[in-house]
């Protein structure tokens, strides 16, 4: 894999790998995104970030980021949504450079803003139908969270939901995902929680659903979906889900 950018920001080393089509962006040696434009799915984590929100048959879609990284899942959400409206909240700014530079991500493709996330969310009350906390920052090994994911996080990212949205959260363990959502003020808020694994990767990927997602229902429309706008898609798109509630 070769790096053709190379960038460093007082302690912190950004750089773009390439493998083919394939970019990747590394921060201190810590992997954070995956996009080839020349397949819908990577084969990687990133898929699953928009895959719950295929389980909804959503009439419009309003989708907010926290964590934009290299921009991966705003090109799925382009490219398996109707003309969605996508937000994107970043605190590096570097990470913006390279989506705009890298990853293709322009003003047609999503409204980045560069801005702290957990502030943003405080003083913007707009509700979205598709909500992603995809927060992390580069740790000695892999990217680790920036703050623990607390009740307080919670009631207020459901507060920036619509009656029929879904939040989806990204954790480094499928352990984490469970805690988070079998905690009783979480359990109040949400109607259904959904759990997506990738067999590769030791992420859960936790989905808090408003309403109740008929699962065998929603897979078929998500197959659906995927054949009608990208034929032959499926074979690269794996996971498993579990019903937490």
């Amino acid at each position: 894999m070769a790096i053709i950018w190379r960038h460093h920001e007082g302690s912190t080393c950004y750089e773009v790998r390439s493998a083919g089509a394939t970019r990747r962006l590394y921060t201190n040696g810590a992997f954070h995104s995956q996009y080839n434009p020349r397949h819908l799915f990577t084969g990687g984590i990133w898929d699953l970030l928009v895959v719950p929100a295929l389980f909804l048959p959503l009439k419009r879609s309003e989708i907010l980021i926290l964590g934009v990284g290299g921009g991966a899942a705003i090109h799925l959400f382009n490219q398996l949504f109707d003309q969605p409206t996508i937000t994107g909240i970043e605190y590096d700014e570097i990470h913006l450079k390279v989506a705009r530079e890298f990853f293709g991500c322009d003003a047609k493709t999503a409204e980045l803003i560069h801005a702290d996330a957990y502030q943003w969310v405080e003083k913007n009350h707009h509700k979205y139908t598709v909500l992603l906390d995809d927060l992390f920052v580069d740790g000695p090994d892999d990217p680790v969270r920036p703050k623990a994911v607390t009740r307080q996080w919670m009631e207020q990212l459901s507060c920036r939901l619509t009656a029929d949205g879904v939040l989806i959260q990204n954790h480094l363990s499928a352990a984490t995902a469970r805690t988070v959502a079998r905690d009783p003020t979480t359990r109040k808020i949400f109607r259904h929680a959904l759990l997506f694994h990738h067999p590769r990767y030791t992420n859960g990927i936790l989905a808090m659903y408003q309403r109740p997602v008929d699962i065998r229902h929603a897979r078929e429309a998500l197959k659906k979906t995927i054949d009608e706008k990208h034929p032959g898609a499926l074979k690269r798109l794996s996971y498993r889900v579990e019903t937490l509630y």
